[in-house]
């Protein structure tokens, strides 16, 4: 009986981390679109701009601006303060995910605002193309990883018999 619910356990976690997948990317967009507002309005310094979203709560579970900003202040510049943080981020992300949200780094304070702008708005189309697909997955594959290690478990449960 514990091995059928060690089975099902396994296939309950393999959906929850493809939900957990689109949960961070949609955080990731809306801190995007949130990065475009202060530019837009406040032209505020890039680790100004880091501070004053990562101390709002909705973004609490983005660990790499706290890290980033953190990492700035120590003396690392900007876009490798915010690669380091990104690829050490505990979210569950996958590599192009990471590669697109560590373009952000490469390009604020690179150019003009309105270059930031039209830069982060590009990124902001690949996250939500980044977020379409997660969604894909977990609708196609969640339903199938839960069947199968309920499935799993019930078949060696059997044989165990």
């Amino acid at each position: 009986m514990l091995i059928a619910a060690c089975c099902s356990g396994a296939g309950i976690l393999a959906s929850c981390r493809l939900s957990n997948r689109v949960l961070a990317l949609e955080s990731c967009l809306s801190f995007v679109q949130a990065l475009c507002e202060e530019l837009r309005y406040t032209l505020a310094r890039t680790e100004d701009l880091l501070l004053s979203l990562g101390e709002r709560g909705r973004f609490a579970k983005l660990d790499f601006i706290g890290n980033a900003a953190r990492l700035t202040k120590e003396g690392m510049d900007f876009p490798t303060a915010w690669h380091t943080a990104v690829d050490g981020s505990a979210l569950p992300l996958e590599p192009e995910d990471r590669r697109v949200l560590g373009q952000v780094g490469e390009l604020l304070g690179a150019s003009s605002a309105e270059g930031q702008l039209a830069q982060l708005a590009q990124c902001q189309r690949l996250l939500e193309e980044q977020r379409a697909q997660a969604q894909e997955e977990k609708t196609s594959k969640g339903n199938l990883f839960r069947s199968l290690g309920m499935l799993g478990g019930a078949g060696l449960f059997i044989l165990f018999l």
